[in-house]
């Protein structure tokens, strides 16, 4: 007798905790799996921070028979007159939130049936840094759903070894961080400490990441609720905490110290087969000292040295260029279920274009505008911007008429 493939989806956190044997049992035939996969990442995620603000669980997983084939940590959230389904995280959007299929001829079934079974959960379906492609999504609405991608550059581990590899780095940046290194060392005696060695320095610098992080945001007066509020530090003290001895997909704390004092810290996902640089945070103050530099390298060196690739993660910054070998593309997809699900979707298509609007004109603004720019930039009150308009106005009318 054939088994049958059948989806359900979890909804209490009794069941979410019965999962977590097979879920582990899962993640063994998937080798390649990063932290934000585990039992343990998602766990925390719900009840530190899903459950109390109000949101649904909703786990999909797929069976053949007694079997795991599949599980998507998901959970639903109420929104501005529409509810979205979006993956356990820690409220930063930031992860790979890439479904747990197991390898083999079922696995594209599997994750069919997932699909579908997720887009009946909500209004929208927001499905984060998937790689190969963007995740296929049926339905009514589909055609209208709003993408994007995003580029992870990749530190490739070479066969033989670091210093071998940082050669073949560009010169300017061989001798960035041969300066960078003798500032620090004259300022005082530098360590490159881990969590994996000192757990109670991974809970420390986990303070002080978040508090240069709300600093940075006050400077700029923004906010962004998973730092702003407390709720990511809270998130991976328990991470730290809850993550079994010795495994080998875990958060892992890094930082550079002078004088037992930090100057620079990143919290990192360890796998079987990379280091993921996920947040990263320097003492601003010493910016000159070039601390984040000297971390970038001490995180590279220590990926290599245990067999890892580098992952430094979306967004492809010039700085993280310098050091890569590769860079791979990551595809977010923001799906409406329902007629509800429109607004919200249609609002991501109108903000993207104009933000292409705003990026094609910006050489023009440049040439014609500049004061105005400026102002801008400096965040000065809308009085002073109109005031530079005028004043770029009057230079350009006697340029025309001439």
């Amino acid at each position: 007798m054939v088994s049958l493939i059948r989806p359900a989806v979890l909804r209490s956190t009794v069941e979410f905790d019965a999962l977590e044997s097979e879920w582990a049992e899962l993640l063994s035939a998937v080798p390649d799996h990063s932290l934000s996969q585990t039992f343990h990442y998602n766990r925390v995620a719900w009840t530190r921070l899903a459950e109390p603000r109000g949101s649904r669980l909703a786990v999909v997983t797929v069976r053949r028979g007694g079997e795991l084939l599949l599980v998507w940590p998901l959970h639903i959230e109420r929104r501005r007159g529409h509810t979205v389904a979006t993956h356990l995280g820690n409220r930063s959007t930031q992860e790979y939130a890439v479904p747990v299929v197991r390898p083999g001829e079922h696995a594209e079934e599997a994750l069919a049936l997932a699909i579908a079974e997720a887009t009946r959960l909500a209004d929208v379906l927001a499905v984060y840094h998937q790689p190969d492609g963007p995740l296929p999504a049926g339905g009514r609405f589909s055609a209208l759903a709003f993408g994007s991608s995003t580029t992870s550059p990749v530190a490739v581990r070479p066969d033989e070894g670091f210093e071998a590899w940082s050669g073949t780095r560009p010169q300017k940046l061989r001798w960035e961080m041969r300066r960078n290194r003798k500032r620090l060392q004259k300022a005082g005696t530098v360590a490159f400490r881990t969590s994996d060695d000192e757990p109670a320095f991974g809970h420390q610098a986990v303070d002080w990441i978040f508090a240069r992080k709300r600093e940075w945001l006050v400077r700029r007066h923004k906010t962004t609720p998973w730092i702003s509020d407390g709720s990511g530090e809270e998130f991976f003290h328990e991470l730290l905490d809850r993550t079994p001895a010795g495994a080998q997909v875990r958060p892992l704390v890094v930082g550079v110290t002078v004088d037992d004092e930090l100057v620079s810290a990143s919290i990192c996902y360890c796998s079987a087969h990379a280091l993921e640089g996920f947040v990263m945070a320097f003492d601003e103050s010493q910016a000159a000292l070039g601390a984040g530099n000297v971390l970038i390298e001490e995180c590279v060196r220590l990926a290599f040295d245990r067999g890892l690739d580098f992952d430094f993660r979306i967004d492809a910054f010039a700085y993280k260029l310098r050091w890569s070998d590769r860079e791979t593309t990551r595809h977010t997809r923001f799906v409406p279920c329902t007629v509800r699900g429109l607004a919200p979707v249609g609002a991501r298509h109108a903000t993207h274009a104009y933000a292409e609007l705003k990026r094609v004109s910006t050489p023009l603004l440049t040439r014609y505008l500049p004061g105005v720019l400026t102002a801008r930039a400096s965040h000065q009150p809308p009085a002073r911007v109109a005031v530079a308009l005028v004043q770029d106005v009057r230079t350009l009318v006697p340029r025309r008429a001439s």
